[in-house]
């Protein structure tokens, strides 16, 4: 037998075979695949009609075309492509479902025109000059309205800023990005959250372009999957090649066993210092700012020490008038210092000079979803007395149960926190109020036309949170905590109807 040499042929309708074959939805690939083709040419408007006389497809964009050299070494040679390698379509699949699929296929574009069915083609030149490229294909009658139906579909799905058209509607993107919710190597995450809508499936785009879906779980809005890179997907682009798919389906897995925490983030909680001179002060540290000289803040100084210290300080003849002078000096109201000096603990020295402090600082604690209500509550006259009234609350509570330790008032708003105990970054006790939260029982403007059930109010928070101090849980031990200081408190009903009168 002689040596024979030739080429493999390919029968007509071997590539519509192929096409119902490789891609799992063809009608929405041969969507995909002309969108992709015009936005590659950086068209700025696709027109795709449809004419169901005919039994034909016409998309039209105004982008770069395409010249002799692409169209026979690249367009018509499989594997061929015109593309950058890396890029979006770089297999040189997408032409089979393109054109060489349909009964016949029609490509115009500047003086050429190619027509051809299945493997077979013609080029020749045509006297118009057609700008961007023209292509039309027949297909059976009986497909063209459920692939219309794709045309839109795949195009409320495409996240572009070229203008997509079919059968004269101009179709918007429904499938924005949203908002980047999780990130891996190669993946980007986006939630676009949706009222009374729940999807099950995840949308997988390379620079905004649609590719596929993948199914994930219910979740209660859109999600999309942006590729950093295209030559994870297979030729067909239906998905996504070894081990990048069982990659991506881990990735999302976690995502959605994580779906609450990372489709509903808390929101970012800010802290800011309205600064003054430092903390409120206990004893220790309220000398060094009178004696002007360090004092030893470590356990070998006892408060005795410290009262010690202040006695040699003031002198032995001290009378009382001196040291409300001092207290006032340091921020206490005049009156309110005077009941702290005649108060039934009066003899103890801590209770005169203890939590005393010079116009200390206050913070604010909020997060996004709060912060105009923050921002406007701050700007009215009630907000400085409301915040004076507090930190005196707190210092009288702690007086009256013998607490000695600096700490920092300070304003909350946060949906549902009506006060809160914290730590500084210091390590500093911080006590929380959210003034917007007050009396919530009563009619908006009842909190601060009746001072005194306000005063109690404020008094019960302050006594739960500095009972925390003790008792970090709400349990048994807590309540009995609670009971205490707040029998404790008693003692002073001048004081705190002092503290009401000056600060509400």
């Amino acid at each position: 037998m002689k040596t024979e040499t030739g080429l493999v042929t390919v029968p007509q309708h071997y590539f519509h075979r192929m096409a119902l074959a490789d891609y799992s939805a063809y009608r929405k690939a041969l969507a995909r695949e002309f969108f992709q083709n015009s936005i590659d040419a950086r068209s700025s408007v696709i027109h795709a009609q449809f004419d169901e006389a005919e039994g034909t497809i016409t998309v039209t964009d105004d982008g770069c075309g395409m010249d002799y050299d692409t169209i026979k070494n690249k367009l018509l040679e499989l594997g061929g492509s015109g593309k950058p390698e890396g890029s979006v379509g770089a297999f040189g699949k997408a032409k089979e479902i393109l054109y060489f699929a349909w009964h016949r296929y029609e490509i115009k574009t500047g003086n050429l025109v190619v027509t051809g069915t299945g493997s077979k083609y013609t080029i020749k030149s045509q006297e118009a000059n057609v700008s961007g490229v023209v292509s039309k294909i027949w297909i059976d009658k009986d497909d063209l309205r459920d692939i219309r139906y794709s045309f839109k579909d795949v195009a409320q799905r495409i996240q572009t800023d070229c203008q997509i058209v079919v059968d004269g509607d101009t179709i918007s993107c429904a499938l924005r990005r949203g908002k980047l919710v999780a990130e891996d190597d190669g993946f980007k995450v986006y939630y676009e959250k949706r009222k009374n809508s729940t999807t099950f499936y995840a949308n997988v785009r390379v620079s905004g372009i649609w590719m596929y879906q993948v199914f994930i779980s219910d979740t209660p809005g859109d999600v999309v999957v942006e590729l950093n890179n295209s030559l994870m997907l297979t030729s067909n682009r239906d998905g996504l090649t070894s081990p990048y798919s069982n990659k991506l389906g881990k990735f999302l897995t976690e995502v959605i066993k994580r779906q609450d925490e990372i489709l509903n983030p808390k929101p970012k909680t800010f802290i800011e210092y309205i600064k003054g001179s430092g903390p409120i002060q206990t004893l220790k540290n309220m000398l060094k700012k009178v004696q002007g000289e360090n004092v030893d803040e470590g356990p070998s100084q006892s408060l005795e020490d410290a009262i010690a210290k202040a006695t040699d300080f003031f002198g032995d003849g001290l009378h009382t008038n001196t040291l409300i002078n001092e207290l006032v000096e340091m921020g206490t109201e005049p009156q309110i210092a005077a009941l702290r000096m005649n108060a039934p603990k009066s003899d103890r020295w801590a209770s005169r000079l203890a939590l005393a402090g010079y116009e200390p600082d206050f913070i604010l604690k909020y997060n996004s979803d709060s912060k105009r209500r923050a921002i406007a509550f701050l700007a009215t006259k009630r907000a400085s007395k409301l915040a004076n009234a507090w930190s005196e609350i707190l210092k009288q509570v702690m007086l009256d149960n013998d607490i000695f330790m600096s700490f920092r008032a300070g304003f909350i708003f946060q949906e549902n926190t009506a006060a809160e105990k914290d730590k500084d970054d210091d390590g500093i006790y911080a006590f929380f109020l959210n003034p917007t939260l007050l009396l919530d029982n009563l009619a908006h403007s009842e909190p601060w036309t009746n001072n005194r059930l306000l005063m109690e109010d404020l008094k019960l928070k302050a006594c739960h949170e500095v009972s925390h101090i003790r008792a970090s849980y709400h349990d048994e031990n807590f309540v009995g905590v609670l009971h205490k200081f707040i029998s404790s408190t008693w003692l002073s009903t001048k004081c705190f109807e002092q503290i009401r009168k000056n600060c509400l």
